[in-house]
């Protein structure tokens, strides 16, 4: 066997050289949830519409969430998450008479964290989509308007890598 055969067959045969972890992950108090302008991805998958008139919240659909005076209201109609996704959920937003028109926001093939609506006063909404396990959309809709006033992408993958907490300072 020639000499440069052996010296890679040699070479070939030696474990690899494990890449180091870092040697100073960072302060467990320094990490930041990434927030970033609603995407494509995202804003396909929201609709909002107003429904012809007469259209009443579906039977069987979640309970009624009154705004805190409660001169509008949401129900949701989420979906059965034993089945297998795609998932949506659809909310049906009305109020009193003069509340102005029904509203209906859908949120199509969202994942298992679902959607989470919050009033947060008489005509403002804020809702939060789990598109999957470390992404997120939050949302605050004019439901008098039918207008998305603030709508951010939510990136939480800087929260999963190790930390370290930071020492008490002497």
């Amino acid at each position: 066997m020639s000499p440069v055969l052996a010296a890679l067959l040699a070479l070939a045969a030696a474990p690899p050289t494990p890449t180091p972890f870092p040697v100073n992950p960072p302060a467990c108090e320094d990490r930041l949830v990434a927030y970033a302008p609603l995407g494509e991805h995202a804003r396909a998958r929201i609709s909002i519409e107003r429904p012809p008139s007469g259209l009443r919240p579906p039977l069987g659909s979640g309970a009624r969430q009154e705004s805190p005076q409660g001169t509008h209201w949401l129900v949701a109609l989420g979906p059965d998450f034993s089945r297998e996704g795609p998932w949506a959920t659809t909310l049906t937003i009305g109020g009193n008479p003069s509340g102005g028109e029904m509203l209906r926001v859908t949120f199509s093939d969202h994942g298992s964290g679902g959607v989470r609506p919050t009033w947060l006063n008489e005509k403002l909404l804020f809702v939060r989509v789990w598109w999957g396990r470390i992404a997120s959309s939050d949302l605050v809709l004019d439901v008098e308007r039918a207008a998305l006033l603030y709508a951010e992408d939510a990136d939480l993958a800087a929260l999963l890598g190790p930390c370290e907490p930071r020492a008490p300072a002497p």
